[in-house]
């Protein structure tokens, strides 16, 4: 991140000017940014400039305003400012294929990550044919599940399943499909008595 800060000396004072211009920037999410400060002064060749957030400070997600000043040897100040965007991660959300049984319990089972690392604590989202089945909570893994009771009537067949991540101040948003087969419950064998 770049800024620039200007001084013109005056002969008096009480009558100097202060200018300056500003930029923007983008770097990785809630991370150190660098920022550098060029002052410039026509009757001295090395002001001082200082920024607040300083350079090399942990800036927030979102938009973050830098204060500037710049003092010449005669003591004059003059101020600006800028600000750094800083955007959150990308994150991936995969969702695995399931089968289920009608009557049975079915797991489904989503892999929440950003880049190659699993992403834990955070709530995903289920459902099945575009309606709500409930949530799961990412563990060490990346991994989040969600306990799906298959209805005893449901369609035989494929059936389109969702999942979704509805991101962080930190964490982008994303989502993904799969697909459900939903299959006859397996007939259990029994036993049969017959009387003589």
């Amino acid at each position: 991140v770049a800024g620039d800060v200007s001084v013109q000396d005056t002969p008096a004072p009480s009558r100097h000017r202060r200018a300056g211009s500003g930029g923007r920037a983008e770097g990785p999410a809630c991370s150190s940014v660098g920022v550098t400060v060029t002052a410039t002064d026509a009757g001295d060749a090395g002001p001082i400039g200082v920024c607040t957030p300083a350079s090399g400070s942990l800036f927030p997600c979102g938009t973050t305003t830098v204060q500037c000043s710049a003092t010449d040897g005669a003591g004059q100040v003059a101020t600006g400012s800028f600000t750094v965007t800083v955007r959150p991660r990308a994150t991936t959300l995969h969702l695995d294929d399931a089968t289920g049984s009608r009557g049975a319990t079915t797991q489904l089972r989503a892999t929440l990550t950003q880049g190659a690392a699993p992403v834990s604590g955070e709530t995903v989202s289920f459902s099945v044919d575009g309606h709500p089945v409930g949530t799961g909570t990412t563990a060490a893994d990346g991994v989040a599940t969600c306990a799906y009771l298959v209805p005893v009537d449901a369609a035989l067949g494929d059936t389109p399943i969702g999942a979704a991540y509805a991101g962080s101040a930190a964490l982008d948003p994303s989502s993904d499909a799969a697909t459900l087969t939903i299959i006859d419950t397996p007939v259990r064998p029994g036993l049969t008595i017959v009387p003589d």
